[in-house]
């Protein structure tokens, strides 16, 4: 007898649906390797597939389950009704679209910003989601047309609670970008969409060890902790040298160098310790941690002057419309790190424990026209973060090498830190 098929519906960016039918026996590559030839995308290893545990397209928001693709898909839906349902996804989001050397990739990208913002997913202000929708109008509808009444955008949907002022702003931005063509408009978007504090960050539900709300963001450059919306902690990749869990709890494991007692002012090791919903949740946040560790440690991207021209265009059009660029308090670097692609202000805490935090600055950006993730990015009104009333309370202690974890990851990290290219080993 034939073996049984897996009916899988897998949901693409563009909101269609398509069918596969696999064998329980193969490993969640053959299913992505079918997709990905469904699409003909060439930058594969950008994508992946997200495990859906309902028919809900908003299922796991802040755990979200990936397929393995060395895992045998039967041990990945045990426990799931069938069909199984997955959405197709950028996995990894590099922080300077403009090098996306091929178009289909970045209007892939395109497609899945503008979903994730206006499901809620990604958070974006009003000003930007203004920007933003106006772009999308362009590479949509093209060129304004005199004939277009007002309220033409009615039917339109670019974030949660739109209005008609709202969409009234769009319109009136619309006609602005007369003459750029459906990819130019998308780079633009891209480009907007990159200055937003949680551009490229996976986010993942957790508590500190009071049971207080966390999120963990996943992002290019390292680990953040959110507390309250507001950046509490940030861990550079180079300084992370172990990614262990046990159960629901997650531990992240920093370089010796980087934690000071207060008291002694001697080096400790030191661990950063989350509780996790549940051991499946934590499960994916390690496994998450690892893919984006190994992939951007082993992934430089390639500069590229291709898209200059659509950059000045882009640059311009925002300092005319939001009146950035003239105004000497908008120039220069303004603050020392980078999560996701928005660059912010860290807060300083004290843990509850007598050990002090101590993050490494990045390396000094180059100037603006440069396409360079570092660079300072021109900002749409975001206001800087500021301290929050409520402490960071994360469990940092020291645990020895003989532990009891389930699952280990370790990178061993040469001495050049701000760049985060040392070797992995699995």
């Amino acid at each position: 007898m034939p073996k049984p098929d897996l009916l899988c519906l897998v949901q693409l960016l563009d909101g269609t649906i398509q069918t596969f039918r696999l064998s329980k026996q193969d490993e969640g590559a053959v299913l992505l390797d079918q997709v990905c030839d469904h699409l003909c995308l060439v930058d594969r290893q950008l994508f992946s597939l997200q495990i859906r545990e309902t028919s809900s397209i908003t299922a796991n928001t802040l755990s979200p389950r990936w397929i393995e693709p060395e895992k045998p898909l039967k041990k990945q839906i045990k426990g799931l009704a069938s069909p199984f349902y997955l959405n197709f996804r950028v996995r990894f989001f590099i922080s300077d679209p403009n090098s996306l050397q091929h178009e289909q990739t970045r209007q892939l990208y395109f497609l899945q910003i503008r979903s994730d913002i206006r499901e809620g997913r990604l958070k974006c202000p009003l000003s930007a989601a203004v920007v933003l929708a106006s772009y999308a109008v362009q590479s949509e509808l093209g060129d304004h047309s005199p004939s277009q009444l007002p309220g033409y955008l009615s039917k339109c949907h670019f974030i949660p609670e739109q209005d008609e002022d709202f969409l009234s702003k769009v319109e009136d931005l619309h006609p602005q970008h007369k003459g750029l063509k459906p990819s130019e408009a998308e780079l633009c978007f891209l480009n907007t969409a990159r200055t937003l504090e949680l551009y490229g960050v996976e986010l993942h539900s957790a508590m500190d060890t009071n049971n207080a709300p966390l999120t963990v963001g996943l992002a290019s450059s390292g680990v953040a902790i959110f507390c309250n919306s507001i950046c509490s902690s940030f861990f550079p990749w180079a300084n992370i040298i172990k990614i262990s869990f046990k159960r629901k709890r997650f531990f992240i494991h920093l370089k010796r160098k980087h934690f000071v007692c207060v008291s002694t002012g001697e080096t400790q090791d030191c661990v950063v310790s989350l509780d996790l919903p549940d051991p499946k949740s934590c499960k994916n946040l390690w496994r998450s941690c690892v893919d984006h560790h190994t992939f951007f440690s082993s992934n430089r991207t390639v500069k590229s002057p291709k898209h200059s021209n659509t950059i000045q265009t882009y640059k311009k059009l925002i300092t005319e419309h939001l009146g950035l660029g003239n105004n000497k308090t908008d120039s220069g670097p303004v603050c020392q790190r980078v999560v996701g692609g928005m660059v912010w202000n860290p807060v300083l805490r004290r843990s509850l424990s007598s050990e002090h935090l101590e993050t490494k600055s990045l390396p000094s950006r180059s100037p603006p026209s440069t396409p360079n993730w570092r660079s300072p990015r021109v900002r749409h009104g975001v206001s800087k973060p500021r301290p929050s009333s409520v402490e960071l309370s994360t469990d940092l202690k020291e645990m020895s090498e003989g532990e009891d974890v389930f699952y280990t990851y370790r990178a061993s990290v040469s001495s050049r830190d701000s760049e985060g290219d040392g070797s992995v080993h699995l």
